[in-house]
């Protein structure tokens, strides 16, 4: 499988021979002007030059567009992949939520239920001292009174 930089970098060197290539054709042209070259030789070279020059571009331009091709969907997989990650990951992260959210109701509730024991165990042991403390005030100074002390 070729990576876009490799088909880029091939790209590079298929364009720097193709310039070396027109040079050495150009050179030619010049040494075929000085042979005493007819116009038709130079024509028909000037020609095998211009077509030469023009299947160099279309194959370049041609590899740049499926280089161009390759990149975009490979980015869109990218992307498509990157967003099934969030979305499970979100799916996750909503379940733990829950799950959090379900202990800390049961823990909640748990307190609750220990505190209204604790405090109803107040109340009915602070009634306990003032029926305890009101029966006491009624009795002791009956009692001491019989006693003889008070």
């Amino acid at each position: 499988m070729n990576e876009p930089g490799d088909r880029i970098a091939n790209l590079e060197a298929a364009e720097a021979k193709t310039a070396e290539r027109l040079l050495t054709l150009e050179r030619d042209a010049g040494v075929l002007k000085a042979s005493g070259a007819t116009k038709a030789d130079i024509a028909e070279a000037k020609t095998e030059i211009l077509v030469k020059v023009v299947e160099t571009e279309s194959k370049l331009r041609t590899e740049i567009l499926q280089a161009e091709s390759k990149l975009r969907t490979e980015i869109l997989q990218a992307e498509g992949k990157l967003r099934t990650e969030v979305v499970r990951a979100e799916g996750k992260l909503s379940n733990e939520i829950v799950q959090a959210e379900a202990k800390l109701s049961v823990q909640i509730d748990g307190v609750a239920n220990r505190l209204r024991v604790e405090v109803a165990e107040a109340k009915s042991s602070l009634l306990m001292w003032v029926v305890t403390a009101i029966f006491l005030a009624q009795l002791l100074p009956t009692l001491l009174k019989q006693l003889g002390v008070g």
